[in-house]
């Protein structure tokens, strides 16, 4: 049954009961009402809808407009067959269609999981433990648990009515985006252009570039603000906006899009995607796909720390780069993208598709009524003259108007008394020009030290990180005018900067944080370093014992829960506790030792590079010196390994190289050789075969100077693998059989390679049509299949068994390809989940074979162009010279020569230049038949 008034303007809260259970719905509605008395929600109970014929629709109808459902789940509950015939399944349907909050609590002991429905759930109490079974008092703290759950949930969804009853409202989440001020000046153009281009939905993304302190923030947020919100958001199904500008900018800090894609798949209502191990590229292009499927708006703000200015401004975030490639392609709705750079990625797209918008400083008429409104006194000549000066900076002017008004009165001839700074030859300087007045100005006040703490930080700041800098004793300079302030005194220095412009707006929906424009941040972030580092480091000191102890587990599980730990690193490193930071938190509490949990379990690529960046001095280059050798090596590797896993070859080499030297260099054999051996395998993903087998001899060297047999058994399969790329196919099987029976003496019960190496050696025996070896090889693996089996591996055993079926069946000429399908199916779903990109293009290639054999000749396009996209954007050459080749077999069966003939000499082309003489026999064959 349900509990429901009328639809209203506020945002209503479903509850789902049996009658037999009203005494629980008793004890949760009064914790409820206190949100219904500060008109926050709206409900009622079922006895309010009337029991005529019009019921059941009037159910279904209120459950199409609930932002949150709560289910008391019994065993009366379960026996009623309305409740799990039509309304459960409603209330399934709504949160996975619209991502409405759905609460199952468990009221008392029932067989609650033999339905698939709820299994599927999270179910309440996070234990299961029924409340039949708790005392009076947990029992009430669980419903105070939960009605502050809806209280935080309804902070992000939009309480206007729908504009009529046949769809639903706008659902909004907006509060990540940082606040701006209420007005602008001279951006009508711009506005008319959004407004335009989201009602006719011929562009797919709207990207406005230009350096901080421009106004593209203040500009999106006023549109979304004054032309989209008291409009419904012009009939959007949803409305999502991110910022990744408050994760810094600067070289040494490394942003993740992690966060970003786990939110937006849970608000578009891709929970299950969320929760998976997909790689990052597949969460991005799925999301892409929820996205682009409806009339959604998302808005991306400050994309430039994902963005990698040495490499043509590409986004380095694999999730944030299929996501943008995607919607690009296609996209039912709208993307506002901004940036300090542009995006290389959306360049090739054409301007119908995606519009590049270069954001302009502010004209003379604009700045003059910008100045104007801070009531700034001159005539329009003078103040042109100071908007010329300041070259129509909007940070800069709106700081300038600010301390002319608070300093001088609001005399604009009186800014010539503002010593400029020396150096004026950087994006934001005239900004930074009058930070230093404001620095001058607040000399010895709270609100220069409330600037200088704002500068500790990469984002915006809770009250109580700050309430942790200040207490213990006083920091001179940073402190002492803060621990003795007043209430009082404390909200007049926040009103007063927030006056100036120092401090953005406080947004309702966050009270307790504090931000300002990050040119504001990095520029007193600097002062205090270079004139007080002392206090810099005691702060961040206490910020990093602050943010240690946040998480409620010393274990956490996911990665919101591990957010404070991430946070912690940065400040221990900037505290000058890099050694602590890394034992105590880095290995012990998120990668837990050998376990690498971040990597493994929450495929957190992007989190844990952006931590590891902490312990640089030089991102990926010299680590900090406070760190000894063999950490420094160590860290260089996974530094490494991180990039490579997330697509960023080329990034990767350096550390690589740096980390083996060291280990050389200590006569630590057995890393050394681990190091030698990533370099191999990077070498040969790249397409630098020679190079490949060089590391490929020296990993094998250093193995056999160590005392570990696993070391040497896999380097000489990398080595060998390398060999068979080049074309000695003889010499590398040679090298696999000696290894395998070195690991048939070290593992008499596991007789043969396995993992990888055992996938590329049955990879090299199908080359010699020794596909019933294989098969007999691969069903040993599953016999020997273990729980803790990396994905990886068992996407390669299914990947064996896929491509032997497919080469006995063609061989054979049978013509069932059931099994090949249905094993290459599991292999490319396996090798997304395992989430290394560098593997995923043999899948697809693989794939793509069997639909062109069985003339499914658009999904084979559809799994080439994805192998293809992916090895030319991450740089794997040996996979672009395999798609190539796969490409000039799919339009030969089309009768298509042209093409065939263009991507055959593009093959020859890369085939020749990477000397990757595996594939000569390939080359022959088709330039037979293209001939």
């Amino acid at each position: 049954m349900s509990a429901m008034k009328n639809i209203t303007k506020k945002p209503t809260v479903f509850i789902s009961y049996s009658h037999a259970d009203e005494k629980w719905k008793d004890r949760l509605l009064p914790h409820l009402r206190t949100l219904e008395q500060y008109d926050i929600i709206s409900f009622s109970d079922d006895r309010i809808v009337n029991t005529n014929d019009e019921w059941v629709p009037a159910i279904h109808n209120v459950i199409d407009y609930a932002t949150v459902a709560i289910c008391l789940i019994s065993a009366d509950y379960l026996s009623s067959r309305f409740i799990i015939e039509q309304e459960l399944p409603a209330l399934i349907e709504r949160r996975r269609s619209m991502g409405m909050l759905l609460l199952p609590i468990i009221v008392s002991p029932c067989i609650w999981n033999s339905l698939p429905i709820l299994r599927s759930s999270q179910m309440e109490p996070p234990n299961t433990t029924p409340l039949a079974l708790m005392d009076d008092l947990d029992q009430d703290q669980f419903f105070a648990n939960i009605a502050n759950t809806v209280y935080h949930r309804l902070g992000e969804v939009n309480t206007t009515l729908p504009k009529s009853s046949s769809r639903s409202y706008s659902i909004v989440s907006l509060n990540k985006l940082p606040a701006t001020p209420r007005h602008i000046f001279g951006r009508a153009t711009e506005l008319a252009l959004l407004s335009k281009t989201w009602e006719s939905h011929d562009t797919n993304i709207v990207s406005f570039i230009a350096w901080g302190g421009t106004g593209k923030t203040s500009l999106v947020n006023y549109w979304l603000t004054h032309h989209m919100a008291h409009n419904d958001y012009g009939g959007a199904a949803r409305v999502f906006g991110w910022s990744f500008y408050s994760q810094g900018t600067s070289d040494k800090r490394q942003a993740s899009g992690e966060q970003f894609i786990d939110s937006a798949l849970r608000f578009f209502g891709d929970t299950e995607m969320a929760d998976s191990n997909a790689s990052a590229w597949s969460k991005g292009a799925a999301l892409a796909h929820l996205i682009g499927q409806n009339n959604n708006l998302l808005i991306l703000d400050g994309l430039e720390p994902l963005q990698d200015p040495h490499d043509l401004n590409r986004i380095k975030d694999p999730a944030v780069a299929a996501l943008l490639t995607n919607l690009a392609a296609f996209n039912k709705g709208l993307c506002v993208v901004t940036s300090r750079i542009g995006i290389k990625e959306l360049e090739p797209f054409s301007e119908s598709a995606v519009k590049n918008i270069l954001l302009e400083n502010l004209s003379l008429d604009a700045g003059t009524k910008l100045m104007r409104k801070w009531r700034i006194e001159g005539d329009d000549t003078e103040l042109k003259e100071a908007v010329s000066e300041y070259n129509g900076h909007a940070l800069a002017l709106t700081l300038l108007s600010s301390y002319i008004r608070t300093a001088y009165a609001g005399d604009i001839r009186k800014r010539d008394r503002i010593p400029h700074l020396t150096d004026e030859m950087y994006q934001g300087a005239h900004a930074k020009h009058v930070m230093a007045a404001y620095e001058r100005w607040f000399k010895g006040k709270p609100e220069l030290q409330i600037l200088y703490i704002l500068g500790l930080f990469d984002r915006p700041v809770e009250l109580a990180a700050i309430d942790a800098i200040k207490t213990g004793v006083p920091l001179e300079g940073l402190t002492d005018n803060l621990t003795s302030l007043s209430q009082d005194k404390w909200l007049f220095a926040l009103k007063h900067l927030r006056e100036v412009s120092l401090l953005l707006p406080s947004e309702q929906d966050s009270p307790y944080v504090l931000d300002c424009h990050p040119l504001i941040r990095e520029y007193f972030g600097d002062r205090l370093k270079e004139t007080n580092e002392s206090a810099w480091q005691q702060a961040h000191s206490r910020l990093y014992e602050y943010f240690c102890d946040l998480p409620q587990k010393q274990l956490p599980d996911t990665i919101e829960e591990m957010t404070p730990l991430y946070r912690a690193i940065y400040h221990g490193c900037a505290a000058g506790l890099h050694q602590q930071a890394l034992k105590d938190i880095y290995w012990s509490r998120i990668t837990r030792g050998n376990q690498y949990y971040s990597f493994h379990k929450l495929g957190a690529l992007g989190s844990d590079l952006a931590a590891v960046a902490c312990f640089f001095d030089t991102p990926w280059h010299t680590p900090s010196p406070t760190l000894t050798g063999p950490v420094q090596a160590l860290l260089l590797n996974s530094a490494a390994f991180n990039l490579r896993a997330l697509g960023r070859l080329a990034e990767s080499a350096q550390p690589f190289k740096a980390s083996l030297d060291m280990a050389i260099a200590a006569k630590d054999w057995i890393n050394a050789a681990r190091f030698a051996n990533n370099l191999n395998e990077l070498n040969l993903t790249l397409g630098n075969i020679s190079d490949a087998i060089i590391y490929g001899k020296q990993c094998v060297d250093l193995a056999d100077k160590s005392d570990d047999t696993f070391e040497k058994i896999g380097n000489r399969t990398t080595l060998a693998n390398a060999l068979a790329q080049a074309g000695n196919l003889d010499d590398g099987l040679k090298l696999f059989a000696e290894a395998e029976q070195m690991q048939r003496d070290h593992q008499p019960e596991f007789p043969l390679l396995y993992g990888l190496p055992g996938y590329l050696y049955c990879d090299l025996l199908l080359d010699r049509s020794e596909y019933n070896q294989v098969l007999d090889r691969v069903k040993k693996f599953f016999e020997w299949r273990m729980d803790s089996d990396p994905l990886l591996a068992i996407a390669l055993d299914n990947l064996s068994l896929g491509c032997a079926f497919l080469r006995k069946k063609l061989t054979e000429n049978t013509g069932d390809f059931t099994e090949a399908a249905e094993y290459l199916n599991l292999a490319v779903d396996g090798l997304r989940k395992a989430g290394t990109q560098d593997h995923l293009p043999r899948g697809l290639l693989a794939r793509a074979q069997l639909y062109r054999v069985t003339n499914n000749f658009i999904l084979a396009y559809r799994d080439l162009d994805e192998a293809y996209a992916l090895s030319t954007r991450i740089g794997t050459k040996l996979f672009e010279a395999d798609c190539c080749l796969k490409y000039t077999c799919l339009y030969l069966a089309q009768g298509d020569t042209d093409n065939a003939r263009k991507y055959f000499e593009q093959a020859e082309a890369i085939i020749t230049e990477t000397g990757y003489h595996r594939r000569d026999k390939d080359l022959t064959d088709l330039r037979s038949k293209l001939t």
